[in-house]
């Protein structure tokens, strides 16, 4: 979940670099360079808004997996009951 809002914060600041770099692009009224930060400025975007729509669904699928890796850690070691048992068993 870190790297979802790692990433969405980076997409952020990108969009928010690209409408710095087109104003001064229009300042200087170069063209290109406008097309260019808007063309690009527009994939930051559609990221940021994928990103955004996902949010949802990727939590669900990183709460599912810490679940499961939970299940598995507690299948794969011997509750305390379990061990007393054994060790009581073991004593006899």
């Amino acid at each position: 979940m870190k790297a979802v809002l790692a990433t969405s914060t980076f997409e952020q600041m990108k969009i928010t670099s690209y409408e710095i770099l087109n104003s001064a692009a229009k300042v200087v009224e170069d063209a290109e360079a406008q097309r260019f930060c808007e063309e690009s400025m527009r994939d930051e975007e559609e990221m940021a808004l994928w990103l955004e729509e996902n949010i949802e669904p990727l939590t669900q699928i990183y709460l599912l997996r810490e679940e499961a890796d939970a299940s598995a850690s507690l299948a794969r070691s011997p509750s305390i009951a379990r061990r007393r048992a054994a060790w009581a068993t073991n004593c006899d």
